[in-house]
């Protein structure tokens, strides 16, 4: 009978043989050698590993899986594609890279731009267009829908303007946070009016200003509001957030129990506008 080793299972495997650690925990993975290859001697929690069976644990997995846990660092496999993890490794899919994860979904606007769709690109690839203005998107429907004209008024420019789409389960937001960190220009965010979007802005994206809807366009579309949204969220999320400008949009989000989702504010024509975020956390 054979053993299945998981991800999980090789990064402990790769670190205690890459450490030719003589005693490892007496559970997982080691427990599993241990019971079907007899590799190790237990002591209560602690199994005990002699050289010769840390030899016949490496060449184990090596024949199981085609990875070599002490020439191939987990850490370095994590970082490789699944094509290029196919090129020595028999399971494609065993500890590389999701599918998507290098890349960020992204629309460069101008004035002409007429057309909806979205293209995907590296960080490099991206940081090359040279693109001064950056507004990241919270939903994927706002994201490949929004216009130059509603956005260039929000930020003041009337030049191109590069959108990226935050990302979810597929679009990965840790290709938009490694833009983020590599980013000179300005970058505003524009999420729902709610908590969650507000501090999505703020704390994960770390914005230099939010795109929100004008206080006034606000007041006149509170039917828009999903009151079962806000109820959801955590409200104390808004008393983290003290810049001088958000406080007029705190206050109001607060008394009338605000959720107006990005969608609507699109699809209804509210007024947008940015405000600054004067002290933003430091990357």
């Amino acid at each position: 009978m054979s053993i299945s080793i998981s991800e999980q299972d090789y990064h402990q495997l790769s670190k205690h043989l890459r450490l030719a650690s003589d005693t490892v925990p007496a559970k997982g993975i080691w427990l599993a050698l241990l019971n079907e290859y007899n590799a190790g001697t237990r002591q209560l929690d602690i199994i005990t590993l002699t050289a010769t069976n840390r030899l016949f644990i490496r060449e184990k997995v090596k024949k199981l899986i085609g990875f070599d846990p002490v020439d191939d660092p987990a850490e370095e496999l994590s970082k490789l594609t699944r094509t290029q993890i196919s090129g020595f490794g028999k399971n494609e899919k065993f500890i590389s890279l999701k599918p998507r994860e290098m890349f960020i979904e992204y629309r460069v606007l101008t004035s002409e731009t007429d057309t909806q769709g979205y293209l995907g690109g590296c960080v490099e690839q991206i940081l090359a267009l040279g693109i001064k203005t950056v507004i990241s998107v919270e939903n994927f429907d706002t994201f490949v829908s929004i216009t130059h004209e509603q956005l260039s008024v929000a930020v003041d420019t009337n030049k191109a303007i590069l959108v990226v789409y935050r990302g979810d389960n597929k679009a990965s937001p840790k290709a938009v946070t490694a833009l983020r960190k590599s980013n000179v220009g300005m970058w505003y965010h524009f999420g729902d009016f709610d908590p969650q979007g507000i501090n999505i802005g703020i704390v994960e994206i770390k914005a230099n200003g939010l795109i929100l809807p004008t206080l006034e366009s606000i007041r006149a579309n509170l039917s828009l509001s999903q009151y079962h949204v806000y109820s959801r969220q955590n409200e104390k999320l808004l008393d983290t957030h003290m810049e001088e400008g958000l406080n007029p949009y705190l206050s109001l989000m607060k008394t009338e129990k605000l959720a107006i989702m990005q969608e609507h504010m699109c699809a209804h024509g509210l007024a947008l506008t940015n405000v600054s975020l004067k002290q933003p956390t430091k990357l």
